[in-house]
């Protein structure tokens, strides 16, 4: 097949017999024939479809919670062999907010960032290595991210202010975070976009805030930065170090958020349990209002 052509040829792929939606395993080993103990899983789905159609998937909802389910990450590959490309992009970093409601199915779009091209091979090893610092034990803060943005402003707000923002929080707790470059590969990213903010942490999304045009300024100044910052804590919590989970989420105090926006309770309130900050836990518990929840979100 086209993808397995593409694969440099000191990779090693192993086809999955009787595996839920699993068509092959992947092991990646240096130019010299080394192993790196790096190794994922893909899911293979070719196409004769051309265009705009051909960067579309189908993928029934149940099968990328199983792959996220995993131990091991899955690679969804979209095959034309018509066109003769290639799309790629890791299963934990499909946001399924748009699935309607009681669908069994969703349509998951490939981009030109997911475009197999010569840099493919190196982004997906340096993609492996930070799911696996992360997954390691021995994790420890600060955590490393860097921001980006698609779009200039959104509600005539200026995206470097909202960038700048998020770096003043970060900066008033340094041992929690750290701002890099995206040349330095940090473990996380904050993207801007014209309608969506999101935090992401080894491919697996912290949070996505969607239809940020329909929030107020005050909003979008005041609020969205850090809870796009708390959503790094709800990863983390999702990576299973639930320690500096909730060190983040206490350095934040996520009270006022978790008021309007119920929505983050169970992730914040399973972090600190699990971090052992019962007390903190159930003074949320207390304070936890029922205030209108102007903000449309989804936790993945």
């Amino acid at each position: 097949m086209l993808f397995w052509n593409m694969l440099p040829k000191a990779w090693v792929f192993r086809e999955v017999a009787k595996d839920y939606g699993i068509d092959v395993e992947v092991e990646v080993f240096d130019e010299n024939g080394n192993a790196t103990g790096l190794v994922f899983l893909a899911q293979i789905k070719g196409t004769s479809k051309s265009s705009a159609s051909g960067r579309r998937a189908r993928l029934k909802i149940d099968r990328i919670r199983h792959y996220n389910s995993l131990e091991l990450p899955v690679l969804v590959v979209r095959s034309s062999e018509n066109e003769g490309e290639v799309y790629v992009r890791w299963s934990r970093s499909i946001d399924l907010f748009y699935a309607k409601d009681g669908a069994k199915t969703y349509g998951v779009t490939f981009g030109e960032e997911h475009r197999w091209d010569g840099s493919k091979p190196q982004a997906i090893i340096r993609e492996l290595r930070d799911m696996r610092r992360i997954r390691n034990p021995g994790f420890s803060l600060p955590l490393s991210f860097s921001i980006s943005a698609s779009c200039r402003s959104i509600c005539g707000i200026a995206t470097t202010r909202i960038s700048s923002e998020i770096r003043r929080i970060a900066g008033y707790s340094p041992g929690l975070f750290i701002l890099k470059s995206e040349e330095d590969h940090p473990l996380g990213h904050v993207s801007i976009g014209g309608r969506e903010v999101a935090s992401t942490l080894g491919q697996i999304l912290g949070c996505v805030v969607h239809s940020i045009d329909k929030l107020s300024p005050d909003e979008i100044r005041q609020e969205l930065p850090q809870y796009i910052l708390l959503g790094f804590g709800i990863a983390l919590y999702r990576y299973g170090h639930h320690g500096a989970a909730s060190a983040i989420i206490r350095a934040l105090d996520p009270t006022p958020m978790m008021r309007r926006y119920p929505v983050l309770a169970q992730n914040i309130w399973g972090s600190l349990l699990l971090g052992d900050h019962l007390e903190y836990a159930l003074e949320l518990w207390d304070n936890l209002g029922k205030g209108p929840n102007a903000l449309t979100t989804e936790v993945v």
